[in-house]
């Protein structure tokens, strides 16, 4: 837990209840309705990357939890590395892991040493494989002083849609009552976005979105940051990527895993692609 007071009391920060690390865009499984949009982009982003984005957003932004996820946040190769570097950060005063825990046992006691928390989510197809390591992990967890947490999944929300809403007017009301727009601020590859759904949103649809630059902040520009995260995060108006998406409106659906006929289906509409963000 890292001790921020100070940096409060002594300078005007914008404050957000978490902020996020997407730093690996796919995932070791294939759920059906992932709002990271997983199955169907790929890439990692770079430790220097990442790196300049938090020492850009460390003299303007403030949140509880730093939180590293993807995608399955364990497939990044620096991972360490990206929580040493998450860690120095004044920003946050925790860091957090969100992972399906499939790789946990692999990970490093460097990892276990430099993280505050671990959220395990378990889905009906990873909850014999978690059940079986579970009490390793606790253990692990006990050594280096980590809270860990395992939360059952059973269900998803329908988030993404494979078609645009046209309606301007429905498209601003999923906006007005989406509530991950307040809670999720995301950041990947020197940008800033201001929901955790628009991440990968232009690479699964370039035809339709294209860049992704009316969605998101550059970080890599110092000049006005401060200025232009605040009107952008309190904007109150819709995204772009809103036409493909239901916010926090849409119906729940059991948990499962895409079949090979889900793939052929998105693949015939040209969203199933990979994007890789070099630094």
């Amino acid at each position: 837990m890292r001790d921020t007071a100070e940096s409060y009391q002594s300078c005007e920060f914008i404050k957000t209840y978490a902020l996020e690390l997407q730093i690996v865009q796919h995932c070791n499984l294939s759920c059906v309705g992932c709002a990271q949009s997983s199955p169907y982009v790929s890439g990692n982003d770079c430790l220097i990357s990442i790196q300049r984005a938090l020492s850009s957003l460390e003299n303007v932004l403030r949140c509880s939890k730093l939180q590293i996820l993807g995608g399955e946040p364990t497939l990044h190769e620096e991972l360490d590395a990206i929580l040493r570097t998450a860690t120095a950060s004044p920003i946050a005063d925790s860091i957090v892991v969100k992972t399906n825990g499939l790789n946990l046992l692999k990970m490093s006691s460097t990892f276990w040493e430099l993280v505050d928390k671990v959220i395990v989510s378990v889905y009906p197809v990873t909850q014999r494989q978690i059940l079986r390591s579970r009490s390793s992990l606790e253990d692990l967890a006990l050594r280096h002083n980590v809270d860990l947490e395992f939360r059952s999944v059973s269900t998803f929300k329908h988030i993404i849609k494979e078609s645009a809403t046209e309606s301007t007017r429905l498209k601003q009301l999923v906006f007005d009552h989406c509530e991950y727009k307040t809670f999720c601020h995301s950041v990947r590859s020197g940008r800033f976005y201001r929901c955790s759904p628009s991440v990968n949103l232009a690479d699964r649809m370039p035809d339709d979105l294209g860049p992704d630059l009316l969605d998101s902040v550059d970080l890599f520009e110092p000049d006005g940051l401060f200025n232009r995260l605040q009107e952008f995060i309190s904007s109150g108006h819709a995204l772009r990527s809103c036409q493909y998406c239901l916010g926090s409106s849409g119906a729940t659906f059991p948990h499962r895993q895409m079949r090979r006929t889900d793939s052929r289906r998105y693949a015939d509409l040209h969203i199933l692609r990979g994007a890789e963000h070099p630094c």
